[in-house]
């Protein structure tokens, strides 16, 4: 949660949302004036409500475990129609509804996306499989290591290779295209950043 009435906020939080659930808290800061008064209510009131949506939000939408679609790379993972809207849909706030229409997105992702292929593997529109299961190696920077809140397990990345085995190119976090060859696979972190 953040306070700011500066010029270049948003550029914090783009770099803070990238790692981190974040908001800011926009409505408390009109509250703060009644702190300086006997009577400290609104200010606490709307933090309390603030801090129960954060709850709230915490229980039912941020990644428990490596299993989440939450930690897929937006910027790589092909996702059609509404789905494409499952990462934005996480990181809203200030209405009880975004964290219901967060559930529902999340649910129905994982509906379309989630398919048994020896295990459970996250299958994209291209189907390219999202392995997340492979050897962990290369450690992420800070804050890199984190996504959505969730602390990833060290060297956590997914290994993706083509259902058919086929050749087959995505696009990094830098909008770089990688290409590789039949029965290839690319290591990406969840972050969108491709491994060597």
């Amino acid at each position: 949660m953040g306070f700011s009435t500066q010029q270049h906020r948003s550029e914090l939080a783009a770099e803070i949302v990238q790692s981190f659930r974040f908001r800011w808290c926009d409505q408390l800061v009109g509250h703060l004036n009644s702190l300086a008064t006997p009577n400290p209510g609104p200010f606490l009131e709307r933090l309390a409500a603030d801090l129960a949506e954060e709850e709230r939000w915490s229980s039912r939408i941020k990644p428990m475990d490596m299993g989440s679609p939450l930690l897929l790379p937006e910027c790589s993972f092909s996702a059609s129609g509404g789905h494409k809207s499952l990462w934005r849909h996480a990181r809203s706030y200030g209405d009880e509804a975004n964290i219901e229409g967060a559930a529902k997105a999340l649910r129905e992702f994982e509906r379309a996306y989630l398919r048994k292929q020896e295990h459970y593997q996250w299958i994209d529109d291209r189907n390219l499989i999202f392995g997340r299961n492979g050897a962990r190696h290369a450690d992420a920077p800070f804050p890199r290591g984190w996504k959505f809140s969730y602390r990833l397990p060290d060297g956590f990345h997914y290994d993706i290779m083509h259902l058919e085995r086929r050749n087959f190119s995505l696009t990094d976090i830098g909008g770089s295209l990688h290409t590789t060859v039949a029965n290839g696979h690319i290591n990406i972190d969840p972050h969108g950043y491709v491994r060597g």
